[in-house]
C-alpha cells in the first residue's frame, strides 16, 4: 500500500516524545476520487499496522509543534437521540468531585489495605457536603488572587495523588439508546494522565463493570499498566474465593 501523495485520515499517536517519534495507522485512503478502508493495516506495515514518522534535521525546531497540531477531537453531541430528551441541555452531563484517601502503608495483604482505605474514607463520608469544598475556594481563589499566587496556594491545599479512581457509575442502557437500539455493552473511559499520575475509572452497564486506565506513555508504561491489572484480577480472586 502505497501513501505518498494520497488524502489519509488515521489515528496519529506520539509515541516517544523524548525522541519526537510519531506514528500513524492508516484508517480511509482516498484512492481515484474513492476513499477505501485500510484493512490490511496490520499486514502492510510492520508497526503494529502504523507507520513510524521521524523527522529529518531541517525540521526538528519545529516538527513536535507541527504534529501536534494535527490531532484533535471532535465532539459529538449524541444526546439528541436519546429517549425522552426534549432539552438539549438535559442527558448525560459530568458531575465531578474528589476525595483523598490516605494509607500509612501498603499493609500485609489485600484485607488489610482494606481496613485501611475504609477507615480513611468513613471520615470523609461523615460530612454531607463531600467533596464540594474545593469547587467554592477554587472559585474564591483565583478570583481575588494573581493567577501565580493561586497555583501555589493549592498546591499547599491538595496534594495530588499519584493513584486516583473514578467511579463513574451506572450507564443505564434505556437512556443510551439511539433511535430505540439500546447498546449490548460499552463503557466511559476516563481522563488521559500524564506520567506518574494515573487515573482508574469504572463503569457499570448490563450489570458488568468495566475497569479503564488512559495513561499516555511507551511500551514500557503500558507493561506497568497490564502488571497493574493483573495484580487487581489476583487480589480480587482472593477476596472472592474466601
Amino acid at each position: 500500500m502505497m501513501l505518498p501523495g494520497k488524502l489519509t485520515i488515521g489515528f496519529l499517536q506520539e509515541d516517544n516524545p523524548q525522541k519526537f517519534y510519531f506514528r500513524v495507522r492508516p484508517l480511509v485512503i482516498q484512492e481515484e476520487g474513492n476513499y477505501c478502508q485500510a484493512e490490511n493495516a496490520k499486514q502492510d506495515f510492520a508497526e503494529d499496522g502504523f507507520i513510524r514518522i521521524v523527522p529529518d534535521k531541517n525540521e526538528l525546531s519545529h516538527f513536535k509543534m507541527r504534529m501536534r497540531t494535527l490531532g484533535r477531537y471532535c465532539a459529538i453531541d449524541l444526546r439528541r437521540h436519546m429517549q425522552g430528551v426534549d432539552n438539549a441541555d438535559m442527558g448525560v452531563t459530568n458531575h465531578t468531585a474528589w476525595m483523598q484517601c490516605s494509607v500509612p502503608e501498603r499493609g500485609k495483604d489485600i484485607y488489610q489495605l482494606l481496613d485501611y482505605v475504609v477507615h480513611s474514607s468513613n471520615k470523609f463520608k461523615k460530612d454531607k457536603f463531600m467533596g464540594l469544598h474545593g469547587l467554592p475556594l477554587l472559585s474564591f481563589g483565583y478570583k481575588i488572587l494573581p493567577h501565580a499566587a493561586s497555583e501555589e496556594i493549592v498546591k499547599i491545599g491538595y496534594s495530588n495523588p499519584l493513584m486516583s479512581m473514578s467511579n463513574i457509575g451506572v450507564l443505564e442502557v434505556d437512556k443510551l439508546a439511539l433511535e430505540g437500539h439500546e447498546p449490548v455493552d460499552g463503557f466511559m473511559s476516563g481522563a488521559v494522565k500524564y506520567k506518574p499520575f494515573v487515573l482508574l475509572t469504572a463503569t457499570t452497564m448490563r450489570n458488568v463493570i468495566t475497569l479503564s486506565m488512559c495513561v499516555r506513555g511507551n511500551e514500557e508504561d503500558e507493561k506497568v499498566v497490564e502488571n497493574f491489572f493483573d495484580l487487581m484480577e489476583k487480589n480480587i480472586d482472593l477476596l472472592i474465593a474466601k
